[in-house]
């Protein structure tokens, strides 16, 4: 799968309502910007990673794939297994399939709750 190149998820994260239209979550978050105005990323390894507030009291962290995952079924398990067996360690977390639409087409992502902390 030929994942969007980094300007079209900047540009498809601007109007949260259309990109995360199936989530009910997302779809009426603002996203966090940069000091100009533009949707602030921060980049890893494999995804982007966007900070989206509801209000003052929920935060959701989006990883948008930079790279193709070839078992990328492996999120789907991982986030079912920590949905099922909380701890104080791990954030609830959700893999969508169909998490963003970028330029008509949809691409998976990994909602989590946003922590404040270091990074590492």
């Amino acid at each position: 799968m030929k994942l969007p190149h980094y300007t079209a998820y900047q540009s498809a994260v601007q109007s949260p309502n259309l990109a995360f239209k199936t989530d009910p979550d997302l779809r009426v978050c603002q996203v966090e910007t940069d000091p100009l105005g533009r949707p602030r990323v921060r980049s890893g390894n494999f995804a982007y990673t966007y900070r989206l507030f509801h209000g003052a009291d929920r935060q959701w962290a989006v990883r948008c794939f930079s790279k193709y995952v070839p078992d990328q079924y492996r999120y789907e398990a991982i986030s079912r297994f920590i949905g099922t067996h909380p701890t104080a360690f791990f954030v609830p977390t959700a893999y969508l399939s169909q998490g963003i639409l970028v330029s008509g087409q949809w691409y998976p992502v990994i909602k989590m709750q946003w922590k404040q902390g270091q990074t590492l």
